[in-house]
């Protein structure tokens, strides 16, 4: 499974940091990247982080359960 993780870096942009179990594939600011990158490796679970709380979605996924995920 892979999860995706989001954070603030010194610059105070919002990066998605995607790893799949101990090995970091991808870290970037631009959201098609991260989603392309999803696509292009044939995956369909997903744990999505940041510092609000996780949750584990499947793709195609329904954005709703995501909006908690952005409310600081």
């Amino acid at each position: 499974m892979l999860k995706l993780t989001f954070y603030q870096n010194s610059e105070g942009a919002i990066v998605g940091n995607l790893d799949s179990g101990d090995r970091r594939l991808l870290a970037t600011t631009h959201p098609a990247t991260i989603a392309a990158a999803i696509f292009a490796l044939d995956e369909y679970e997903l744990e999505v982080a940041t510092v609000t709380g996780s949750i584990r979605v499947s793709i195609p996924i329904e954005t709703e359960v995501l909006d908690p995920l952005g409310k600081r």
